[in-house]
């Protein structure tokens, strides 16, 4: 019960932050780091604002078996 709720905790700090960074058209340094622990050395450089909104959205809303499939995926495009 404790880890739910610490869960739900973080999930409602975080998830404003994501939707800024989405909006702007920019990563976040800890969307960053996510994006590499999945992907190590993943090109994050000149991404579209459609790439981004696309990795936020699998970052906080993806399946975490295919988290850095689908990132892979993303970068590909």
């Amino acid at each position: 019960m404790k880890r739910l709720i610490l869960a739900a905790a973080a999930i409602a700090t975080l998830a404003p932050a994501a939707a800024m960074a989405a909006s702007n058209g920019a990563l976040s340094p800890a969307d960053e780091l996510e994006i590499r622990r999945y992907v190590p050395g993943a090109d994050l450089d000149g991404l579209t604002p459609e790439q981004v909104r696309a990795l936020v959205a699998t970052l906080y809303h993806g399946d975490g078996d295919t988290t850095g499939y689908e990132i892979r995926s993303i970068l590909a495009n």
